[in-house]
């Protein structure tokens, strides 16, 4: 028997039968590649199946190896479908011939090979396995009808990090002709290595070092967006072949994007901040801000970089290896989530962070759909229908002091589970969801199934968790795996409202918001039935005043009357609302200060704004004080009128979010990125501008320029203190009963002069 935890999957295109290549890490440590025949299959619906399968062998009887009617289920009832088990790797352009030739419905088509493997086998990547082996010819080949899933924690991985410097005399670097003149390289094995000369010799060294080092994983920021083209481009152009995977294969562009590496998983950190809204301006400097890991080199920026590379070399390679080490270390913080995703939704590490919410929910569902035989429908483009969201109730503005948050617990979902919703239950007379003509019937749904037993998943690891210490290994691997298993849980009632959706269904989106709507109103009620004040709710949670024994009460009623769960979140000692939704900060009980809205953690405004709003808000809450709080935001205000702040802190950024041509209104940032583009730099959609406004007359646009170009005597301070220093602190003053503009007016004839 051979046991292998399973790394990645591939085609195997040596194999003149369809197979995979299975890249494993055997107990033994070893690394290498299991050979496993798979011939995958496909569903036709219709009529006459006998004739249709007579038909079916007549016509291609070279593409498939075998037909037979079985009973399959399409969105929940029963039908009768032709299995087909197919003699090629191309399964969706047979799958199309099949069924236009049969003029038969298909399904489970329209998938990659490999993607078929992991889900028609019921077999996991990331996991440990058992398996009958035999050696033929060197080769170690499996019969995977005989894998054994193993419960085992995850075999320590060799990981490396790579960052490059790309040299470019003015602009953004362009493959086509700027070199690649350094690229630093980190392993969680100790290795460090900054790789710099003749630019063949260090893609060739690069390529030597990958093979010398032989990682399971190479992590890099932004490799599939800059790093893995720009590096395949420039070894052309040097006639070499970038070749880094494990069968000294080149390096190639795959499936939603990505670059895949024979053998090895390619990460990119981008893909995870991406989907981290706290983290605005997306760098790695600001990713590991927000994970409080400290970055220990000195930043370059790409406008400084010709000038460093010439004149002080050694500072940009230290910055390059400083990346390096940098995005070891966040990777190190997140292998475990990494892979637990990876294991829940069966799509491979690399794969499931370049997937959307959406196409991960949707992977774990075509799994489930293959375990209770539920046919997988092709991807259509659907219009998306619209329908009311969850109810949200405007705050209370001002400073309230003890507020508890009271969470339902995975709410959606649960009401998934409670009444039933699904595709494959939607009835006309079924129980009824609030101002809706339609219901849904009682016999077990496809989504609540599988939710139910995501549910019961993380209630499990919970369990766990409390059975092992705080600092293990073990409650890391679990603490892990449950962030995982919650995060398909909850994206499984958008996922149906998604017109990208293979199981779109409005129907089923409209009624969990209703019902969440209906739920939220209730207990809104019951809360002050019950004597508490409520302050705020926010589609699932609720703000109330903090009162021990009828918080109690308020949480038995939830669970008797509602069937649902809802615990107390966290306490705010104090927390300012604005009159805003979705905009509030609070102190909780362990002296943290959250922000939720505020133009503290938005993207669009300085620094200064941001620094001078939290430190208000934080004076606030401290001192329970409105008037310190206008304390903190003179002495900003004597700053800046000194001139005492950084330019840096001064950049306003803002996105480019289509492309410069199509622009047509005259904003700030578009100015600056047209200018930018004429000095022959490369901004496309999606990045992000930097400005500082200056000074002079005329509306704002005309007054701003790249931050990198500013003098510090051209600085427009008074904008700063008026648009930027005070309008943050407007809203967050003014819900504590401040005027901040008439407070202004006195300040600004003292400071103004």
């Amino acid at each position: 028997m051979l046991r292998a935890w399973l790394l990645d999957v591939s085609e195997d295109l040596d194999s003149k039968i369809p197979s995979v290549l299975i890249w494993v890490i055997k107990e033994d440590g070893s690394r290498t590649a299991l050979r496993a025949n798979y011939c995958p299959s496909i569903y036709l619906v219709g009529e006459n199946e006998e004739k249709k399968i007579n038909d079916l062998v007549k016509i291609f009887s070279d593409k498939i190896i075998d037909a037979e009617v079985k009973n399959a289920k399409l969105r929940g009832k029963e039908v009768r479908a032709i299995k087909v088990k197919l003699n090629s790797t191309d399964v969706e352009s047979l799958g199309e011939r099949i069924s236009k030739e049969l003029k038969l419905k298909a399904y489970n088509y329209d998938l990659r090979y490999t993607t078929k493997f992991w889900i028609e086998n019921k077999i996991e990547p990331s996991t440990w396995y058992e398996f009958i082996e035999e050696n033929i010819d060197n080769t170690i080949k499996v019969d995977i009808s005989t894998a054994k899933k193993l419960d085992k924690n995850k075999p320590k991985l060799k990981v490396v990090s790579f960052e490059a410097v790309y040299f470019s005399e003015k602009g953004t670097p362009r493959a086509d002709r700027d070199p690649v003149v350094v690229i630093a390289l980190c392993s969680n094995e100790g290795y460090k290595k900054i790789i710099t000369g003749k630019e063949n010799e260090i893609l060739s060294t690069f390529c030597d070092e990958i093979t010398k080092i032989d990682p399971d994983v190479i992590v890099g920021f932004k490799n599939n967006q800059v790093h893995w083209n720009y590096l395949l481009k420039r070894a052309k152009i040097n006639s070499v072949k970038l070749k880094v995977g494990r069968n000294q294969s080149e390096i190639h562009q795959s499936i939603f994007g990505h670059f895949s590496i024979q053998g090895r998983i390619n990460i990119d950190l981008f893909d995870l901040v991406k989907e981290t809204p706290e983290v605005k301006l997306e760098s790695l400097e600001e990713y590991a801000e927000f994970l409080n890991i400290k970055v220990n080199y000195t930043t370059v920026d790409e406008f400084e970089l010709p000038e460093q590379w010439k004149s002080k070399s050694e500072d940009v390679k230290n910055f390059c290896l400083g990346r390096a080490a940098t995005i070891l270390e966040i990777y190190n913080s997140l292998e475990d989530y990494i892979f637990e995703l990876s294991k829940i939704t069966s799509l491979p590490a690399d794969q499931v962070l370049v997937a959307s919410a959406g196409f991960r929910v949707e992977n774990y569902l075509m799994k489930k759909a293959e375990e209770v035989g539920e046919l997988i429908p092709e991807r259509k483009e659907i219009v998306h229908e619209s329908y009311q969201g969850a109810i949200v109730r405007t705050p209370i503005s001002g400073l309230h002091e003890n507020i508890a948050v009271v969470d339902f617990k995975s709410m959606y979902p649960s009401l998934m589970i409670k009444h039933n919703i699904s595709f494959d239950t939607i009835v006309e007379n079924g129980e009824r969801a609030p101002g809706l003509n339609f219901g849904f019937s009682k016999e077990r749904g496809f989504l609540p199934m599988a939710l139910v037993d995501l549910i019961e998943e993380r209630d499990r690891i919970r369990r766990s968790m409390r059975e092992v210490k705080e600092d293990s290994t073990e409650y890391k691997v679990l603490d892990s795996r449950q962030r995982a298993v919650k995060i398909i849980t909850n994206a499984v009632y958008g996922y149906t409202g998604w017109a990208g959706a293979r199981w779109y269904a409005r129907e089923v989106a409209e009624a969990t918001t209703a019902w969440g709507r209906l739920t939220i109103t209730n207990a809104i009620n019951e809360a002050e039935k019950l004597g508490l004040s409520v302050i705020y709710s926010d589609t699932d949670s609720l703000f109330v005043s903090y009162k021990k024994d009828k918080i109690e009460k308020f949480l038995d009623w939830i669970r008797d009357e509602l069937s649902l769960e809802a615990k107390i979140d966290k306490i705010f000692l104090r927390v300012i609302f604005t009159e805003a939704k979705k905009k509030y900060a609070g102190l909780t009980e362990d002296g943290k200060i959250e922000f939720v809205g505020l133009e503290a953690i938005r993207g669009d405004w300085s620094a200064i704004a941001k620094e001078v709003q939290s430190k208000v808000i934080e004076r606030i809450l401290r001192t329970g004080s409105r008037d310190e709080g206008l304390k903190e935001l003179n002495e900003y205000i004597d700053l800046l009128k000194r001139a005492s702040i950084d330019v840096k802190k001064l950049i306003i950024w803002k996105q480019i979010t289509k492309p410069i041509e199509e622009y047509e209104a005259t904003a700030p940032h578009v100015v600056v990125a047209k200018y930018l583009i004429k000095s022959g730099w490369k901004v496309d959609p999606g990045d992000k501008v930097g400005y500082v406004v200056v000074k002079g007359s005329g509306r704002i646009y005309t007054r701003v320029k790249p931050y990198f170009e500013v003098k510090l005597e051209e600085i427009d301070w008074q904008y700063y203190i008026e648009n930027q220093v005070i309008a943050a602190c407007e809203r967050i003053l003014e819900a504590v009963g401040i005027d901040v503009r008439k407070v202004g007016k006195y300040k600004q004839s003292r400071l103004f002069t």
